[in-house]
């Protein structure tokens, strides 16, 4: 099988940026990397790969053409192909405008397992994955924090719950896998080997080489609105109770000191569980129709 990796260039989170209303001020003089979840997706693929899991990685990426420099990396770093989707018009797009247009690319290649950070450390929205699969009409596994490919018919991944716990879910392919930055060390690349991977080329496809209109991309295509931006308040520094065990304390500092909170499981088909959920955010008041 091949494993598509979607990629998102951003500014590195060290660097200030200055908020203007609802915007964050991108300055194109500000050095970019690649997302830390994505760059550590690309590596799990290229392991799998490696242990003759998948035949070929590809990496995908909407952005503008510096996102390029990026992708040149990946490739250095033993990716098989990248793909580049560049246009204007992609520009102000929200998760769900992002994923149409990662989906009409990837609806073109062959691929059993798809690869995406678990979220964007810029905007720490989480939500692309998500969509995606949705899109394409196959299972997600999100905070994955290991990968088995047992055979070309499934994957079995261990995810990172709340509170130190952890679930083992097996899901058929194709799936879309959402990693944690913990999954692996991402190897290192020369600049020369950079340089190198330059020759080989970039695929790069505009909206309307995907089959899009202006309608499915950018602000009108977006379905979210940014209500407030502000910067991250810095946190406070947490202490496990002295008096709990070693391993009540480990959990603790797991979890952040966040205590555990009742839920309710819904369960049904598909289709019975979203109305199920919705109505219960209806009733909380947490969502508005």
């Amino acid at each position: 099988m091949n494993i598509v990796v979607c990629v998102k260039q951003l500014v590195e989170t060290e660097y200030l940026t200055e908020i203007a209303g609802e915007t964050v001020i991108d300055d194109p003089d500000l050095p970019r990397v690649v997302n830390m979840c994505d760059l550590v997706a690309v590596e799990e693929a290229l392991q799998l790969r490696e242990n003759d899991k998948a035949h070929e990685v590809i990496v995908v990426s909407m952005g503008p053409h510096s996102a390029a420099e990026e992708l040149y990396r990946c490739l250095a770093m033993g990716v098989d192909q990248a793909l580049l989707l560049c246009d204007p018009a992609f520009d102000g797009s929200d998760s769900h405008a992002t994923a149409v247009v990662l989906a009409c690319a990837i609806r073109s290649l062959e691929y059993g397992l798809i690869f995406c950070g678990n979220k964007a450390s810029d905007t720490q929205a989480g939500q692309v994955g998500y969509c995606l699969a949705e899109m394409l009409d196959i299972p997600i596994i999100s905070a994955a924090i290991r990968v088995e490919v047992p055979s070309d018919e499934k994957v079995i991944v261990h995810r990172k719950l709340r509170g130190g716990y952890r679930e083992v879910l097996e899901a058929p392919l194709p799936t879309v896998v959402a990693v944690e930055t913990g999954l692996n060390e991402p190897r290192y690349v020369s600049i020369r080997a950079i340089s190198r991977a330059k020759k080989a080329g970039i695929k790069q496809y505009d909206m309307k080489s995907l089959g899009l209109s202006p309608e499915d991309v950018g602000p009108k295509g977006s379905i979210t609105k940014v209500v407030s931006l502000s910067r991250p308040r810095p946190k406070r520094i947490f202490v496990p109770d002295s008096r709990l065990s070693a391993v009540a304390r480990l959990m603790q500092v797991e979890s952040g000191g966040l205590e555990e909170k009742e839920g309710a499981i819904i369960s049904g088909s598909p289709q019975e569980a979203a109305s199920r959920l919705v109505r219960s955010l209806i009733s909380q008041r947490i969502l508005r129709i």
